[in-house]
């Protein structure tokens, strides 16, 4: 049997999307975006070197390492936001030129704005590490909630172009 790395199976499932629709490859990101954030959550919280809900900052010799890894994630996060909307933008901006409609899409713009303007705001309050990581949750559960919505109807106003 022959056997094949997660990236060469994203690869072939990228290629038959392609063959399916043009669009698809647009599809296709969108949702490897919104898979990667799923794991982010998963990330920060390995972040820290304390366990949610036992954080002690105040107490704690590691909060240089603890806020050293945060920074680094703020900027991961910000770098997948930007990279995550200006794909969704583009696929915007294309539905709305098939479609020779202008605006249809302005709340999710919008919306991107606000996560964009929070995660920034966040990045430069400089709590604690274990405030930081229970705003950051907060922040990555709403964009979480954006793809159940927002990004849903996108993804099934592209594919039907």
């Amino acid at each position: 049997m022959h056997k094949t790395s997660s990236g060469g199976l994203r690869n072939a499932a990228y290629n038959y999307m392609l063959r399916i629709s043009p669009n698809s490859s647009m599809v296709f990101d969108i949702l490897h975006k919104n898979d990667m954030l799923t794991g982010e959550l998963t990330r920060l919280d390995a972040l820290l070197l304390c366990k949610p809900g036992e954080e002690h900052c105040e107490r704690c010799d590691q909060v240089p390492v603890c806020k050293k890894r945060l920074d680094t994630f703020f900027e991961d996060m910000l770098g997948l936001m930007q990279t995550h909307f200006g794909d969704e933008e583009r696929a915007m901006r294309l539905i709305e030129s098939c479609l020779d409609q202008r605006n249809i899409f302005e709340d999710h713009m919008e919306a991107h704005g606000d996560l964009m303007q929070r995660l920034t705001e966040l990045a430069s309050e400089g709590r604690k590490p274990s405030g930081e990581r229970m705003v950051l949750r907060e922040l990555l559960n709403k964009w979480l909630r954006h793809f159940s919505t927002e990004d849903e109807r996108l993804l099934v106003a592209l594919q039907k172009l």
